[in-house]
């Protein structure tokens, strides 16, 4: 199943109640987040245009949570002229930041944010 990382009520359906236990970076668009029963998340961020800065977003963090995620919360915020998109879990009542997405939509004709796939086990 791929759900759009914006789409928060799909990815509570993924997350509640689970721990997260390793995250990797491979590289400034690709990583992935793998869950205690052993879900994969694998986050692909937008590629935008070919010849311009448009639509490119990129990866810059994740982390994992050491306890059972009782909500999820999607942020938007500016960092100097790029858009940034955060996911946030809440585990122990504690606000854990465990996706950091930033990138330039540029003229909306190449899209925006990142993909998550979800591979059960």
């Amino acid at each position: 199943m791929i759900i759009d990382g914006e789409d928060i009520e799909e990815l509570k359906k993924v997350l509640l109640y689970k721990k997260i236990d390793e995250v990797h970076i491979i590289d400034d668009q690709n990583g992935y987040i793998i869950l205690n029963d052993g879900t994969q998340l694998r986050i692909r961020t937008n590629e935008g245009c070919g010849g311009c800065g448009n639509g490119w977003y990129y990866l810059e963090e994740l982390n994992k949570c050491d306890n059972a995620i009782t909500n999820v919360e999607l942020v938007y915020d500016q960092r100097n002229y790029d858009e940034v998109i955060q996911i946030f879990v809440y585990a122990e009542d504690t606000k854990i930041k465990i996706i950091d997405v930033y990138g330039d939509e540029g003229n909306r004709y190449y899209g925006r944010g990142f993909d998550i796939l979800v591979e059960k086990p």
